[in-house]
């Protein structure tokens, strides 16, 4: 009995576990935050943070922007923006982190840092997807914001680090 030969079994597995771990896996932190006895805090602590990131990424990358992250990628990502993101994101953590969740201003502002290093990398992986896949945007849901994945990319790499900062603190 002869078995037919498999092409590209490797990659075809990959793409099969990214189907399983990219959305439900990563977008489960969100749920583990939100049963938390403080959930709410810390769930609203988690996409806030992404959000602040994007807005001052964009914002600091349009009026600062002049050196690109990784053109051949994110063409309009720039290390200005990620400047500017990365103080707005440490210093709102530092200040709502102790209101929303149980963090002290130090660990927020650590955590912050944290955020600042994964979020973009969410935006990036998705980039990546959308360049491998040639296409513009993920979806039409958003008209002219790169589909309804652009929301939550950097959600999805925020979540699991918000999660693990409550572990490693002792919380």
């Amino acid at each position: 009995m002869s078995f037919p030969t498999r092409v590209n079994l490797v990659v075809n597995v990959a793409i099969t576990m990214m189907g399983i771990a990219y959305i439900p896996l990563l977008g489960s932190f969100v749920g583990l935050l939100s049963r938390r006895e403080d959930g709410r805090g810390v769930t609203i602590a988690a996409i806030g943070a992404a959000a602040v990131y994007d807005i001052f990424a964009y914002a600091g990358g349009s009026k600062l922007g002049r050196h690109p992250m990784a053109p051949s990628v994110s063409p309009n990502k720039t290390w200005e923006g990620a400047a500017v993101a990365t103080l707005a994101t440490v210093l709102v953590a530092f200040f709502a982190g102790p209101v929303l969740g149980p963090w002290s201003p130090s660990e927020a502002a650590l955590l912050g840092l944290a955020i600042a290093v994964v979020a973009p990398l969410g935006d990036l992986v998705e980039s990546l997807i959308k360049r491998d896949l040639g296409i513009k945007d993920m979806g039409t849901i958003f008209p002219g914001h790169g589909g309804a994945l652009d929301r939550i990319d950097a959600i999805l790499f925020v979540a699991p680090t918000v999660w693990f900062s409550l572990q490693l603190f002792g919380h």
